[in-house]
């Protein structure tokens, strides 16, 4: 039984990973769409930095629950199938068309997602060496912010 619920868990999280991914194509205009009105961009934007908050709790609470060994893994393998890495990257850079304010509030998700992966996941597990391989860290630390419009940073 517990079985079947952490592979009813697993599949949310990758329900929600690929919700994600097909989001932030669109905000970064990878989907070759154009740029969004202000409504649907503030619609979109305010559902990303949800999922990106409740993918980055999900893997955290995840890896915390040391007494299921395994479940960090199996919560953070949707992630680390979807290249969700690289969208969140993305989701840093230029703001390719979104509003500062509305890419502000996107970016400030975004690195506290990845500080609070950093800080969850053992330094041996998948997801940890994701995150820290090549220059992803480095690329992630260079990229130019602006947060004048932000109230959290």
């Amino acid at each position: 039984r517990r079985q079947r619920a952490m592979q009813s868990s697993v599949r949310e999280l990758d329900a929600l990973c690929a919700r994600l991914d097909r989001l932030a194509e669109g905000l970064v205009g990878a989907s070759g769409a154009g740029p969004l009105a202000p409504v649907q961009e503030e619609q979109a934007v305010e559902e990303a930095v949800q999922l990106i908050q409740r993918i980055g709790e999900s893997i955290a609470w995840a890896y915390g629950q040391h007494h299921n060994a395994g479940l960090g893994e199996a919560f953070a393998q949707p992630f680390v199938d979807r290249r969700l890495r690289e969208r969140l990257k993305a989701l840093l850079g230029d703001r390719l068309g979104m509003r500062r304010e509305v890419h502000g509030r996107v970016a400030a998700q975004v690195l506290q997602t990845i500080h609070i992966l950093l800080q969850a996941t053992p330094a041996e597990s998948t997801l940890f060496c994701n995150l820290t391989a090549g220059w992803y860290l480095n690329d992630v630390a260079a990229t130019r912010l602006d947060f004048r419009g932000s109230d959290d940073l």
